[in-house]
């Protein structure tokens, strides 16, 4: 009907501009197919567990951000920028230590998955408690090369803050390897492939503000 020919590995290369090997490994992801060694080198996880757990996490702080009052230093930090505060990237870490622990659990992950997402910290003594890895923060989604939710960035918000550095990226996971993500990559790709040219910023508000006056190939 539209004149395209093809089969879903060629329209999924096409829609999410990757190549084929790329398009084979997300079919099999969102399938639970498991591929064999020589295609894949991953050690053995549940991808798509974690990626539920990390697509949780990303909706718990969303939830949280919008209970906030314009008033309250997460809103501020974007407000301050001129930028829309209701932005969906945005979310709000509890101060609290491990909110984020229990409402995982309540949505059903298991302590592995939840543990190999490295957004909740484990202890080996018995009687610790699971202990989440932000409190706190503003928190901006990063998303890998298809959209989907890989881990955050999390900005420093209050003065004792005991967390190093203003800006802290989540810890590597299985779904989440920082030298291989690039923020707004997956917005940027339609407009940079079309205009074949991409703009590099320095940080994700400069990302988000110059998409929000209608530059996506950032």
């Amino acid at each position: 009907e539209c004149g395209e020919a093809g089969n879903i590995i060629t329209v999924t290369e096409k829609n999410h501009t990757v190549s084929p090997k790329e398009a084979i490994k997300m079919l099999a992801e969102e399938k639970g197919i498991r591929l064999d060694d020589s295609m894949s080198k991953e050690p053995s996880h549940d991808i798509n567990g974690i990626r539920n757990v990390v697509k949780d996490a990303q909706l718990f702080y969303r939830a949280n951000y919008e209970k906030l009052p314009t008033s309250h230093p997460a809103k501020q930090e974007v407000i301050k920028r001129t930028l829309d505060v209701n932005n969906l990237l945005y979310g709000y870490s509890p101060e609290a230590p491990n909110e984020l622990y229990k409402h995982l659990k309540s949505k059903g992950h298991s302590d592995k998955n939840i543990k190999d997402s490295n957004l909740v910290i484990f202890y080996d003594e018995p009687n610790r408690a699971p202990w989440d890895f932000f409190h706190g923060r503003l928190m901006i989604t990063l998303s890998d090369y298809l959209g989907r939710p890989v881990s955050f960035t999390a900005r420093k918000l209050y003065e004792d803050d005991k967390m190093a550095g203003k800006y802290v990226n989540g810890k590597e996971s299985p779904v989440f390897l920082k030298k291989s993500n690039l923020f707004g990559a997956d917005t940027a790709k339609k407009s940079a492939r079309e205009q074949k040219l991409t703009y590099v910023v320095e940080g994700q508000f400069d990302k988000i503000a110059m998409e929000e006056k209608g530059i996506t190939n950032v």
